[in-house]
């Protein structure tokens, strides 16, 4: 993050009104999410990803955090319900793009 602000990239608005989704794992859960319950996030570290996601969604007068309720980053990708809502977020975004015939 530092590095991409040092050039000048995290600029809210930056992407203007495209369409934005942060789909971004369950804070209450840590980075573990379901695949690891045990791993539960230390408060401070959540609470500054978190504050790290909604940046993120202010690139876009468009943007949005989606957090999926149990997530762990990995469970995003490798378990079923989670990455149905994941590849749902991203079809919601190309429906949202303005297509050109």
């Amino acid at each position: 993050m530092e590095y991409m602000q040092s050039l000048d990239l995290l600029r809210p608005g930056i992407l203007g009104a495209r369409p934005l989704v942060v789909v971004t794992r369950d804070s209450a859960k840590g980075a573990g999410g379901r695949l690891y319950p045990n791993a539960q996030g230390n408060r401070a570290r959540e609470a500054l990803h978190e504050e790290l996601q909604k940046e993120l969604a202010l690139l876009s007068s468009n943007g949005r955090v989606h957090p999926v309720q149990g997530a762990g980053h990995g469970s995003l990708v490798f378990v079923k319900e989670d990455a149905a809502v994941t590849a749902q977020c991203i079809c919601d975004v190309v429906q949202a793009l303005s297509w050109s015939d």
